[in-house]
């Protein structure tokens, strides 16, 4: 299968403690793949290399034939990232923020504008057309920063807990969102510690431990894993990592 992206012997140290020791792992096109792990697990640090935020100690990182560790650029320009609490500039409207966010990437300002539209009207934040940022809640921000993300259509959507603070409609649409961007053969690499939604919206799971992959399941595995003795993602990820590891 054709790997969007793929990661290879990855490694990253923070001081004396290795987060990272030799992590491998690809996501396909139109894959949402999930990555779990206990907190310091490297889970979020993955996905700053990736986009190039933060250099990596060792290993490589192609995104389609580019190997974005020499070219961190066209990761930049390719790779839309979102961030639990990301920063966005709290005196435009969600409009505005969605808007700049397209022209930055490229898009007329005709394009850019009928992206934020289209955002704001199918997913949200609802009512928000006379609000500025400042006034949204968190889960209303994630909405926008969300949006931002995908101006341009970029090859690959990193999530890093963008889904937290969250209500259950909002979820819903921001999920059907993110099926529409995965159908139209984008990819999604994202973390989460809600593990209910990892198990719908997922394609597959990648549970990294002790800075490897110890575990992975796509979806035809997981169901048929999960009914019996692990009635739950929950059960089965706690079967890989440890209740005591998983606390952490």
């Amino acid at each position: 299968m054709t790997s969007r992206l793929r990661i290879e012997h990855l490694a990253k140290r923070y001081g004396a403690k290795a987060t990272l020791t030799d992590l491998s792992f690809t996501v396909a096109p139109g894959e949402v793949v999930s990555l779990l792990g206990p907190n310091g697990t490297g889970k979020s640090t993955t996905l700053r290399i990736v986009v190039g935020i933060q250099p990596g100690d060792a290993g490589k990182i192609w995104l389609d034939e580019t190997e974005v560790t020499e070219r961190p650029d066209v990761a930049k320009s390719r790779i839309g990232y979102v961030p639990q609490d990301a920063p966005l500039f709290e005196r435009l409207s969600p409009l505005e923020m969605i808007e700049l966010a397209g022209r930055l990437r490229g898009l007329t300002t005709e394009a850019a504008r009928a992206h934020a539209s289209d955002w704001l009207q199918r997913v949200g934040p609802r009512g928000s057309e006379q609000k500025r940022i400042a006034q949204l809640s968190g889960g209303q921000k994630q909405l926008v920063a969300i949006g931002c993300a995908l101006a341009g259509n970029p090859s690959l959507l990193l999530l890093d807990e963008a889904y937290a603070g969250l209500d259950a409609a909002v979820m819903r649409r921001a999920d059907e969102a993110i099926f529409a961007y995965r159908d139209g053969g984008g990819s999604v690499l994202m973390t989460s510690h809600q593990l209910d939604h990892v198990q719908r919206i997922s394609d597959r799971v990648v549970v990294l431990h002790h800075g490897i992959v110890a575990a992975t399941w796509n979806r035809a595995e997981l169901a048929a894993n999960i009914p019996a003795p692990h009635p739950t993602l929950s059960d089965l990820y706690l079967s890989v990592v440890g209740e005591r590891d998983a606390d952490s």
